[in-house]
């Protein structure tokens, strides 16, 4: 639902945004993922969302940004993934599981900048939406909304969380383990526009590894005012028996 355009000091356009750029990443995305198809033997994939789906009416601010509300932001969102998991699907020919976290522009927080109701969250609408619309189609499954997900893929922990509470890579792999009682391999996070990965300690293949996604949005004002930038994109991790995260990939989209 927003409207984005970064420029530099000679009037390039550093990254622009809006949803129809959106939709072309996206299928520049799923066009990226068939064409490597052939370099990976994966039996099956998770595509984890983290969050941050819609751009919401946080603050006064938001407004000069939005192309479209909450509601019709968050129908837009839901009904497009539907479909663009299908229609991976139908390229793959392998199961896909759709696995999404809420993040904090996800919130219903008309004009307010606080977390005043933190289960209120859009990401609940779009998960179920996406459910109902996918219940007939075998080879596509949806997680429960939650505000993390956990996955053991090829014996490897994998925990996905969208980041905005996060203040330290070592204390939030140390939170969640404790907090969930389980070991963490990786640990994904979103949030920031900004990718980055770090290692925080020994893992059962290799070390535990926390991974700073890029967004699809790519840079905005927030990441800027952060000074940790990237481009718009998304990552590719390969998991294998006995071996754990084995290849590890970013599709840039601008």
């Amino acid at each position: 639902g927003s409207v984005i355009e970064l420029k530099s000091l000679f009037g390039e356009v550093i990254n622009q945004y809006n949803p129809d750029v959106f939709k072309e990443r996206m299928s520049k995305l799923l066009t990226k993922i068939v064409e490597d198809r052939p370099k990976f033997d994966y039996t099956d994939m998770i595509v984890f969302d983290c969050g941050d789906a819609i751009e919401n009416i946080l603050r006064t601010s938001s407004l000069t940004k939005l192309k479209s509300g909450m509601i019709d932001s968050a129908l837009e969102y839901a009904e497009f993934m539907a479909t663009w998991l299908v229609a991976l699907q139908n390229k793959l020919h392998i199961p896909i599981k759709y696995s999404a976290a809420g993040g904090n522009h996800d919130l219903a927080r008309i004009l307010s900048s606080k977390k005043d109701f933190p289960e209120e969250n859009m990401m609940k609408v779009i998960v179920e939406f996406v459910r109902l619309r996918l219940k007939d189609i075998d080879t596509i499954t949806v997680a429960p909304n939650g505000d993390c997900q956990f996955e053991t893929i090829q014996n490897t922990n994998v925990l996905m969380y969208h980041g905005d509470d996060s203040k330290s890579d070592a204390e939030e792999m140390a939170f969640w383990e404790d907090y969930h009682d389980v070991d963490i391999d990786v640990l994904i996070m979103g949030h920031k526009h900004h990718k980055e990965t770090q290692g925080v300690g020994y893992g059962m293949y290799g070390d535990k590894e926390v991974v700073h996604v890029n967004s699809l949005v790519g840079a905005d004002t927030y990441s800027k005012k952060l000074r940790k930038i990237s481009k718009a994109g998304a990552e590719f991790l390969v998991f294998e028996l006995g071996q754990g995260m084995t290849w590890r990939t970013t599709y840039y989209l601008n």
